[in-house]
């Protein structure tokens, strides 16, 4: 789905008339973007992760939940380098393909789960423990749907990736 997929999408007929250096620049934000997205979006679900396993702590600390925080702030810094590493990517192809592909889509997505993932990482700081831990995040609807908002938005970045690696079948480019 990554940059596995997605080699360089020539254009028709110019397929030796590509410089190394472009292709090697191509390839490396190429990687650095799809690194990014897919680390960005690892580290959201790691953060989940980490949430049910201070509640099967059982301690009931808010304390318990700072790993989480620190994988959604590692989910926020990840996706904002997919945006800039993606405008590189999208300023390439636009040097060596023919075939539109609006990158802008993803971007406006990458700020939208970003922004999403942020608020989420928020929420999460300012909750305040009543009882369990679990008790305590069932209570706060804010926090279920500011994690809820987030998933679906790092789902639509990475629909959007699965998309554009599917552009390259669509034209024949094989690696």
């Amino acid at each position: 789905m990554g940059g596995i997929n997605c080699p360089p999408p020539f254009r028709e007929g110019e397929r030796e008339e590509i410089s190394k250096e472009l292709l090697a620049t191509y390839t490396d934000r190429l990687a650095r973007y799809c690194h990014a997205l897919f680390s960005g979006s690892a580290s959201f679900f790691a953060a989940n992760v980490a949430i049910e396993k201070a509640v099967l702590s059982g301690t009931g600390k808010v304390s318990k939940v700072s790993d989480a925080i620190e994988k959604l702030e590692a989910s926020e810094n990840m996706l904002g380098e997919a945006m800039t590493n993606l405008g590189s990517v999208a300023s390439m192809w636009a040097m060596i393909s023919d075939k539109s592909v609006s990158f802008k889509d993803q971007q406006e997505l990458l700020v939208i789960a970003t922004n999403r993932v942020q608020i989420a990482k928020m929420e999460l700081m300012a909750m305040s423990v009543k009882g369990s831990l679990q008790q305590s995040l069932w209570r706060n609807s804010a926090l279920t749907e500011s994690f809820t908002k987030a998933l679906l938005a790092i789902n639509a970045t990475t629909a959007w990736q699965s998309g554009f690696a599917r552009t390259f079948a669509s034209v024949g480019i094989t690696a």
